[in-house]
């Protein structure tokens, strides 16, 4: 397996996403508007994935020259240890919903525990 490194630069069209693959550098934004930054190219459900299927696509566009590096972030906003907002937000919500239907469950089983004459109420 290769060894791939995302990562963010200034390009002439303004900030671009990068992909390092042992050592030769490609711009990625050329590969799809799937990767136009990182919060888009995130929101993908296998961001992995989607790199993986444009391998051959992105040699296409190597990267010569100088050119700035910036930081690991764009849209997002950045919590603590780069927690991200979003990605939080959908872990607090899995949770709650998972605890929801663990509530639901415990409070049918105690329903159904008090007697069979609730299921015929």
């Amino acid at each position: 397996m290769t060894a791939m490194h995302i990562f963010r630069f200034h390009g002439r069209q303004g900030p671009r996403l990068g992909l390092d693959l042992e050592n030769e550098r490609y711009d990625l934004s050329e590969a799809g508007r799937e990767f136009a930054d990182l919060s888009t190219w995130l929101a993908l459900s296998d961001p992995v994935a989607a790199v993986n299927e444009v391998l051959p696509s992105v040699r296409r566009f190597p990267l010569t020259g100088e050119f700035k590096l910036l930081a690991p972030l764009d849209l997002q906003e950045v919590w603590a240890c780069g927690v991200t907002y979003l990605r939080s937000k959908v872990a607090r919500m899995e949770e709650s919903e998972e605890a929801t239907v663990s509530a639901a469950g415990q409070s049918l089983r105690r329903k159904l525990r008090a007697g069979a004459g609730y299921l015929f109420e």
